[in-house]
């Protein structure tokens, strides 16, 4: 999870607060095996990514996945909410 949200970090910038981001994704995974998977594929992406040692420029970009997991999270986590 962490390295996960590191690589937002690293798209986003330093206005991003990878602390919250970290946290939501936590009780997310928590609350849902579904978003535990896509956390870990988006992970495995990642690792893949990291092993064909391609420059970052050169590689499409995860912001997409990344937007599309926040939003995932936001959504477990409001249905989580008692």
């Amino acid at each position: 999870m962490a390295e996960v949200v590191s690589e937002i970090a690293a798209a986003r910038g330093k206005f991003f607060d990878a602390r919250a981001t970290g946290v939501a994704f936590a009780r997310a995974a928590l609350a849902d095996p579904a978003f535990k998977d896509h956390l870990a594929e988006i992970h495995e992406r990642i690792l893949a990514r990291r092993a064909l040692n391609v420059p970052r420029h050169l590689l499409v970009s995860f912001n997409p996945l990344f937007h599309d997991l926040e939003e995932e999270a936001a959504r477990v986590l409001r249905r989580a909410e008692p």
